[in-house]
C-alpha cells in the first residue's frame, strides 16, 4: 500500500497522564486456547456474513529492507469466500514497490498436507500469484507479480503461540512463528538481491465484521536484530460492554520474554487530526505494565495517512464510509521496554518500528 503524506496534525494542548497498572503474569502458556495445529490457520469454511481472516507476514533485513504482505479472507459483500492478497516491500532509501491481487470465489484454494498430518504437516494456501505453506516450524511465503518477485522461507526460533483471544469467542488470534530467520530473494525491476534477516507470522480469525467488532485498533510492530516486540490493541463497541482486548509478545534469541493478552494499556499525549472532516482522536503514548514488566510506546513522526475505502467501487466506498472514520494512520515509533527477571532488571535493545492507527465508527 501507499501511503500519502498530509499536512502536520495539531497537538491538543490538554495531555493526560496515566500510571502504571500492573495484572496477571507476563507470559501466558502457549496451551491455554488448545495446542496450535496447522489446521487452526487454514481458511475457513463457514458460510456466516461476518467472517474475515487474514495471514500477515513481515521480515526486515540488516541493510533495511522491509517486506510486509497480508492474505486476506472475507465473507461480507455480495459472494462467499472471496480472496486477496496484498505485497509491500519498502527499500532501505523508502521506496516502496507494491503488488495485489483478488481471487473470486472457487478461484483459490486452502488444503492441509496429507502426507504427514495435523500434527507436524502444513497449511497450504493458493491465492493466484500468491502461495504460502503454513507449518508449526517452517513456513514458505511466494508473491509473483509483474511490479517484484518474492520469495522467502521462514524458520521460527520461537514455538508458535496461540493464546486466550476475545473472550466471547467473536475471534481468535495465533502467532504462528512470534520470531523467526528469514532466507529468500526478491526480485526488483531494476535489481534483483538476495534477503537474510528476520520476520514473523500471524493468523487472525473474527466471526463479526470489523465495523460491528472494534471502534479503533493500534498495531505496534518492531522487529529488530537483538529482540522483537509486536502488540495489538482493540477498543471494542459497546455491544461488546467496549473493553479492551490486546496481545503483546516480546522475544530475542534467548526466547520468549513477553507474551500476554491480559495488558492494560494507558493512552495519553493525545493529538487531533480535523483535516478531513470531523474530529480523529489519537494518543501519541502507550503505557502498560503487568508483573515487572513495563512497555512504554512513543509516537513519533506521522509517516502517512490512506484511505482504505479509496479503491473501493463507488457504493462500496459510501457504504464503508457510513460506519468508518476515513483515513488510516502510519506513525514512526519508539520503544522503551523493562523487564524484571530473576537475575534482576533486563531492557531489551529493540529498534524503532512503525504504528497504526486505524478507526471504525464509535
Amino acid at each position: 500500500m501507499h501511503a500519502e503524506t498530509h499536512s502536520p496534525l495539531r497537538v491538543i494542548l490538554l495531555v493526560f497522564i496515566f500510571g502504571w497498572s500492573a495484572i496477571g503474569s507476563a507470559t501466558e502458556a502457549p496451551k491455554n486456547h488448545g495446542k496450535p495445529s496447522p489446521s487452526d490457520w487454514l481458511p475457513s469454511k463457514i458460510d456466516d456474513e461476518g467472517l474475515r481472516e487474514r495471514w500477515t507476514f513481515e521480515a526486515l533485513d540488516s541493510a533495511g529492507n522491509l517486506i510486509q504482505a497480508e492474505l486476506r479472507h472475507s465473507n461480507q459483500g455480495l459472494n462467499d469466500h472471496k480472496a486477496a492478497f496484498s505485497l509491500l516491500h519498502t527499500d532501505p532509501e523508502g521506496k516502496q514497490t507494491t503488488c495485489r491481487g483478488i481471487s473470486e470465489p472457487g478461484t483459490w484454494s486452502g488444503s492441509l498436507d496429507a502426507a504427514t498430518g495435523e500434527a507436524t504437516g502444513e497449511a497450504r494456501i493458493k491465492m493466484g500469484r500468491a502461495q504460502a505453506r503454513l507449518g508449526l516450524e517452517r513456513q514458505k511465503l511466494s508473491i509473483h507479480c509483474p511490479e517484484m518477485k518474492v520469495d522467502l522461507d521462514f524458520q521460527n526460533l520461537e514455538p508458535a503461540w496461540q493464546p486466550k483471544f476475545f473472550a466471547d469467542g467473536a475471534g481468535s488470534l495465533t502467532l504462528l512463528n512470534p520470531r523467526g530467520k528469514v532466507k529468500g530473494r526478491i526480485e526488483l525491476k531494476d535489481k534483483n538481491q538476495e534477503f537474510s534477516g528476520l520476520g514473523w507470522i500471524t493468523h487472525q480469525r473474527s466471526d463479526e465484521p470489523a465495523h460491528r467488532l472494534w471502534r479503533r485498533r493500534i498495531q505496534i510492530r518492531g522487529t529488530g536484530k537483538h529482540a522483537s516486540l509486536h502488540c495489538e490493541i482493540l477498543d471494542l463497541k459497546a455491544k461488546h460492554d467496549a473493553r479492551q482486548e490486546t496481545w503483546c509478545i516480546l522475544a530475542d534469541d534467548k526466547g520468549l520474554r513477553l507474551a500476554s493478552t491480559r495488558l492494560v494499556w494507558q493512552l495519553s499525549a493525545f493529538i487531533r487530526d480535523d483535516s478531513q472532516g470531523p474530529d480523529v482522536i489519537m494518543p501519541r503514548r502507550l503505557r502498560a505494565s503487568i508483573d515487572g514488566a513495563k512497555i512504554d510506546v512513543m509516537l513519533g513522526a506521522l509517516r502517512g495517512k490512506e484511505d482504505p475505502a479509496a479503491k473501493l467501487g463507488r457504493l462500496s466506498r459510501s457504504a464503508s464510509r457510513m460506519s468508518n472514520k476515513a483515513y488510516d494512520y502510519f506513525f514512526d515509533c519508539v520503544f522503551s521496554v523493562k523487564l524484571q527477571t530473576e537475575v534482576g532488571p533486563f531492557e531489551p535493545q529493540l529498534s524503532p518500528g512503525r504504528c497504526r492507527i486505524e478507526f471504525n465508527g464509535t
